[in-house]
């Protein structure tokens, strides 16, 4: 499996045409895919917005999270609970998340 690619950046920056150009080279986006955005994270980042009461066009309360050791728990707990979790498989889709599933628990093949 390859590593992940990153990038983020801000709202109207270019990120979805970098992400579609990406896409057309043959890199996963994620199974469920809106405006070249990975609908998986697209719902983490808005827990995150909910939690902080903010969003693109209000950022500053994010820093809340940063200054407040309760809500940055909440959000790691969350955060990691869906990312190692099975919830997980809904970023990969069906097929690729049968494929991962030995690997990730060390079984043998299903």
């Amino acid at each position: 499996m390859r590593p992940p690619i990153i990038f983020v950046g801000m709202h109207r920056s270019g990120t979805s045409m970098l992400a579609g150009l990406l896409k057309k080279m043959g890199v996963f986006l994620g199974y469920g895919v809106q405006h070249n955005e990975s609908i998986f994270f697209n719902q983490l980042n808005l827990y995150i917005e909910r939690v902080c009461n903010c969003g693109w066009d209000n950022p500053e309360p994010i820093k809340y999270l940063y200054d407040s050791s309760p809500i940055r728990e909440l959000v790691l707990k969350y955060l990691h609970k869906t990312l190692t979790g099975s919830e997980v498989s809904l970023y990969f889709g069906p097929l690729r998340w049968r494929k991962l599933i030995p690997k990730k628990f060390g079984q043998s093949a299903l």
